[in-house]
């Protein structure tokens, strides 16, 4: 199992060009941070939940969510992540990040508590730089 370091972040994300976009855009906007990468949300709440078993609290700075994956997608990962992760580990927001999104779901989104906001493919850095601002994630 991946170690967390003071600033990992989690991706979540099963296409592998946007794995490595995501990565970059964040990197350049602060290099200090460690990726996790998950290809689906199963295997992320698998992931967070062991960790959760063996009596450690997950410190991640952030969690970036896609939407739309294989076995579990990004709906799915939230319902599950707010009954089991959530009442471990308050302080982790989540970063929805997607290439369309009906305004219907994306109202739904928000009812989450700890997704704070929501990014439309392809990244920029510019707009990483200011959500992590915005999420206390990078020094303004």
């Amino acid at each position: 199992m991946a170690e967390f370091t003071n600033k990992s972040y989690l991706i979540v994300e099963d296409d592998e060009v946007n794995v490595m976009i995501t990565e970059k855009m964040v990197e350049m906007v602060d290099a200090s941070y460690n990726p996790i990468v998950k290809r689906n949300g199963l295997d992320a709440i698998d992931f967070l939940s062991e960790y959760i078993l063996n009596k450690h609290t997950p410190s991640l700075s952030f969690i970036v969510l896609d939407l739309m994956m294989p076995m579990m997608d990004g709906f799915e990962f939230l319902e599950e992540y707010n009954n089991r992760i959530y009442p471990h580990t308050q302080s982790t927001q989540i970063i929805v990040l997607t290439s369309y999104i009906h305004p219907d779901n994306q109202f739904k989104l928000f009812c989450y508590p700890f997704v704070k906001h929501y990014l439309e493919k392809p990244l920029s850095r510019a707009l990483v730089e200011e959500t992590m601002i915005k999420s206390n994630c990078k020094a303004a």
